[in-house]
Order: structure tokens, then C-alpha cells, then sequence
């Protein structure tokens, strides 16, 4: 935040439960309230619960489905009227090609990719696209 401040932008950091639709309209509303508008969201949001698929929870799927799917679906769904011009979710190559010890986080990487194909190109308002990114160093803190 520190450094976008220096570089002249002015940037605001907010905290919710992703998976709560109340909660990420709520703090959808803060933001059109104190900017008028919402221009675009690039969601790269996502949790780890690493572990063979045969030793984990039902809560272990879910959560990093939820992170992943739940969050796209409840910031799209409350910017769309916001002046919302574009929506990018950011995946993960592992939703092509899988990781050992990682089917939830796979199939939660493919969902936020099959829903930024929904509803299809030409019925949509905004542009909508998903990227199946490479693993990156300095990602966010769990």
C-alpha cells in the first residue's frame, strides 16, 4: 500500500469473508460509496489444504472451492451494476494439469476458469476472462 501511496495512486485495503455475499457487498458498497463506480476486479484470491483426496475433509474441499468459486461469484454479482467494466479471476495452471495433493485446489482453479465462461461472450456486459497462471514467488500470506 505503501509503495502504490508513493507512486501517486490512491489505493484502499479491505477485509471480508469472501464466501459471505453480505459481507462482499457490503464492502463492494464502501468502495462505489467513496469512488462512484467499481472499473474492474481481478480476483486472485485462494487458500491451501494440501493433501491426498482420499484424507480429506469434507471442509478441506470446501473451504478452497468456496475461496476460489463463491468469492468470484459474490464480487461479480456485486460490482455488476457498480459500472463494472471487466472481471479477470486469476487460476492456476494446475486446473490443466493437476498437482499431487492438490485435487481441491485443482477442481477450485478449473471452477474460477468455467465461470468467467458464464453466461456466454456475447450475452455479456463486461469482459470476462480467467487465466490458468504459472506458480509465482512472493505470493500472499495464509
Amino acid at each position: 500500500m505503501a509503495d502504490l501511496h508513493a507512486s501517486g495512486m490512491e489505493a484502499t485495503y479491505h477485509t471480508c469473508d469472501v464466501t459471505d455475499p453480505d459481507a462482499v457487498h457490503a464492502i463492494m458498497g464502501e468502495v462505489v460509496s467513496r469512488y462512484g463506480r467499481i472499473d474492474g476486479i481481478i480476483h486472485g484470491a485462494g487458500v491451501l489444504r494440501d493433501g491426498l483426496l482420499s484424507q480429506m475433509t469434507p471442509d478441506d474441499l470446501s473451504m478452497v472451492a468456496n475461496v476460489k468459486f463463491l468469492c468470484a461469484w459474490n464480487l461479480f454479482s456485486a460490482a455488476e451494476d457498480a459500472g463494472l467494466r471487466f472481471f479477470v479471476g486469476l487460476s492456476s495452471v494446475a486446473a490443466i494439469q493437476g498437482n499431487p495433493g492438490q485435487a481441491n485446489y485443482t477442481a477450485a482453479n478449473r471452477m474460477i476458469v468455467r465461470v468467467t465462461q458464464i453466461p456466454s461472450p456475447e450475452k455479456r456486459r463486461h469482459p470476462v476472462q480467467g487465466f490458468d497462471a504459472s506458480p509465482c514467488r512472493g505470493g500472499g500470506h495464509g
